[in-house]
Protein backbone atom coordinates (compact mmCIF):
# COMPACT_ATOMS: atom_id res chain seq x y z
CA UNK A 1 0.00 0.00 0.00
CA UNK A 2 2.90 2.35 0.69
CA UNK A 3 4.05 2.04 -2.93
CA UNK A 4 0.56 2.85 -4.18
CA UNK A 5 0.37 5.87 -1.83
CA UNK A 6 3.71 7.10 -3.19
CA UNK A 7 2.46 6.73 -6.76
CA UNK A 8 -0.76 8.60 -5.95
CA UNK A 9 1.24 11.35 -4.26
CA UNK A 10 3.62 11.64 -7.24
CA UNK A 11 0.69 12.08 -9.64
CA UNK A 12 -0.81 14.70 -7.33
CA UNK A 13 2.48 16.59 -7.20
CA UNK A 14 2.80 16.45 -10.98
CA UNK A 15 -0.74 17.82 -11.41
CA UNK A 16 0.07 20.54 -8.90
CA UNK A 17 3.21 21.59 -10.77
CA UNK A 18 1.41 21.77 -14.12
CA UNK A 19 -1.65 23.63 -12.82
CA UNK A 20 0.48 26.02 -10.76
CA UNK A 21 2.81 26.74 -13.68
CA UNK A 22 -0.22 27.54 -15.85
CA UNK A 23 -1.64 29.84 -13.16
CA UNK A 24 -4.85 27.79 -12.98
CA UNK A 25 -4.37 25.90 -9.75
CA UNK A 26 -7.62 26.91 -8.04
CA UNK A 27 -9.80 26.30 -11.10
CA UNK A 28 -8.15 22.97 -11.87
CA UNK A 29 -8.39 21.79 -8.28
CA UNK A 30 -12.12 22.63 -8.14
CA UNK A 31 -12.88 20.84 -11.43
CA UNK A 32 -10.82 17.78 -10.54
CA UNK A 33 -12.53 17.52 -7.16
CA UNK A 34 -15.99 17.86 -8.75
CA UNK A 35 -15.11 15.18 -11.30
CA UNK A 36 -13.78 12.81 -8.61
CA UNK A 37 -17.03 13.20 -6.68
CA UNK A 38 -19.01 12.55 -9.84
CA UNK A 39 -17.07 9.32 -10.41
CA UNK A 40 -18.10 8.16 -6.93
CA UNK A 41 -21.78 8.71 -7.76
CA UNK A 42 -21.99 7.85 -11.46
CA UNK A 43 -21.00 4.25 -11.96
CA UNK A 44 -21.67 4.39 -15.73
CA UNK A 45 -19.10 7.16 -16.18
CA UNK A 46 -16.59 5.39 -13.96
CA UNK A 47 -17.15 2.08 -15.76
CA UNK A 48 -16.69 3.71 -19.16
CA UNK A 49 -13.40 5.30 -18.09
CA UNK A 50 -12.20 1.95 -16.77
CA UNK A 51 -13.26 0.04 -19.91
CA UNK A 52 -10.05 -1.01 -21.72
CA UNK A 53 -11.94 -1.52 -24.99
CA UNK A 54 -13.12 2.11 -25.16
CA UNK A 55 -10.69 4.33 -27.13
CA UNK A 56 -8.99 7.12 -25.20
CA UNK A 57 -10.53 9.72 -27.54
CA UNK A 58 -13.99 8.57 -26.41
CA UNK A 59 -12.92 8.73 -22.77
CA UNK A 60 -11.56 12.25 -23.23
CA UNK A 61 -14.84 13.30 -24.86
CA UNK A 62 -16.75 11.74 -21.97
CA UNK A 63 -14.72 13.83 -19.52
CA UNK A 64 -15.40 16.98 -21.58
CA UNK A 65 -19.12 16.19 -21.90
CA UNK A 66 -19.43 15.38 -18.20
CA UNK A 67 -17.89 18.66 -17.08
CA UNK A 68 -19.80 20.59 -19.78
CA UNK A 69 -19.55 24.37 -19.58
CA UNK A 70 -17.65 24.12 -16.29
CA UNK A 71 -14.84 22.33 -18.09
CA UNK A 72 -11.47 23.91 -17.61
CA UNK A 73 -9.33 22.88 -20.62
CA UNK A 74 -6.34 22.15 -18.43
CA UNK A 75 -8.43 20.06 -16.01
CA UNK A 76 -9.88 18.10 -18.94
CA UNK A 77 -6.38 17.44 -20.30
CA UNK A 78 -5.05 16.40 -16.90
CA UNK A 79 -7.98 14.04 -16.33
CA UNK A 80 -7.49 12.62 -19.82
CA UNK A 81 -3.82 12.11 -19.02
CA UNK A 82 -4.65 10.19 -15.83
CA UNK A 83 -7.21 8.03 -17.63
CA UNK A 84 -4.85 7.36 -20.53
CA UNK A 85 -2.21 6.17 -18.07
CA UNK A 86 -4.71 3.77 -16.53
CA UNK A 87 -5.25 5.79 -13.34
CA UNK A 88 -9.03 6.36 -13.63
CA UNK A 89 -9.60 4.12 -10.62
CA UNK A 90 -7.34 6.35 -8.51
CA UNK A 91 -8.63 9.78 -9.61
CA UNK A 92 -10.36 10.34 -6.25
CA UNK A 93 -7.25 9.52 -4.24
CA UNK A 94 -5.05 11.59 -6.54
CA UNK A 95 -7.36 14.59 -6.18
CA UNK A 96 -7.39 14.21 -2.39
CA UNK A 97 -3.60 14.12 -2.42
CA UNK A 98 -3.59 17.19 -4.70
CA UNK A 99 -5.72 19.07 -2.15
CA UNK A 100 -3.18 18.16 0.53
CA UNK A 101 -0.29 19.35 -1.64
CA UNK A 102 -2.07 22.63 -2.39
CA UNK A 103 -2.92 23.16 1.28
CA UNK A 104 0.64 22.43 2.37
CA UNK A 105 2.08 24.98 -0.06
CA UNK A 106 -0.28 27.56 1.40
CA UNK A 107 0.51 26.49 4.96
CA UNK A 108 -3.05 25.31 5.40
CA UNK A 109 -4.82 22.02 5.91
CA UNK A 110 -7.94 20.56 4.37
CA UNK A 111 -10.54 19.19 6.74
CA UNK A 112 -13.31 16.94 5.51
CA UNK A 113 -16.17 17.22 7.94
CA UNK A 114 -18.85 14.56 8.02
CA UNK A 115 -22.09 15.26 9.77
CA UNK A 116 -25.49 13.61 10.14
CA UNK A 117 -27.10 16.83 8.97
CA UNK A 118 -26.08 19.47 6.43
CA UNK A 119 -23.90 22.21 7.91
CA UNK A 120 -24.50 25.89 7.34
CA UNK A 121 -21.65 28.02 6.04
CA UNK A 122 -21.48 29.68 9.45
CA UNK A 123 -21.18 26.33 11.25
CA UNK A 124 -18.59 25.12 8.76
CA UNK A 125 -16.52 28.27 9.37
CA UNK A 126 -16.84 27.79 13.13
CA UNK A 127 -15.60 24.21 12.81
CA UNK A 128 -12.67 25.32 10.66
CA UNK A 129 -11.77 28.00 13.20
CA UNK A 130 -11.95 25.50 16.08
CA UNK A 131 -9.79 22.99 14.21
CA UNK A 132 -7.31 25.73 13.35
CA UNK A 133 -7.07 26.73 16.99
CA UNK A 134 -6.57 23.13 18.12
CA UNK A 135 -3.99 22.21 15.49
CA UNK A 136 -2.19 25.51 15.03
CA UNK A 137 -2.64 25.15 11.26
CA UNK A 138 -5.06 27.17 9.19
CA UNK A 139 -7.82 24.74 8.24
CA UNK A 140 -9.87 25.19 5.11
CA UNK A 141 -13.23 23.48 5.41
CA UNK A 142 -14.32 24.12 1.84
CA UNK A 143 -15.21 20.50 1.27
CA UNK A 144 -17.83 19.29 3.64
CA UNK A 145 -20.25 16.43 3.30
CA UNK A 146 -23.15 15.23 5.30
CA UNK A 147 -23.75 11.53 5.69
CA UNK A 148 -27.14 9.92 5.80
CA UNK A 149 -26.85 6.71 3.84
CA UNK A 150 -25.26 8.44 0.85
CA UNK A 151 -22.91 11.41 0.60
CA UNK A 152 -24.38 14.57 -0.86
CA UNK A 153 -22.43 17.56 -2.06
CA UNK A 154 -23.23 20.78 -0.25
CA UNK A 155 -23.38 23.98 -2.29
CA UNK A 156 -20.07 25.82 -2.45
Amino acid sequence: MADKDAIVRSYAEALFRVADAEGELDAVERRLFAFAELLERETRVRDALLDPSLPIENKRQLIQDTLRERANPLAVNLLGFLVELGRAREVGRIVEALAEVVAATRERAVAEVRSAVPLTQTRTRELADALSQETGVRVLAARDRWRLGLDAELGT
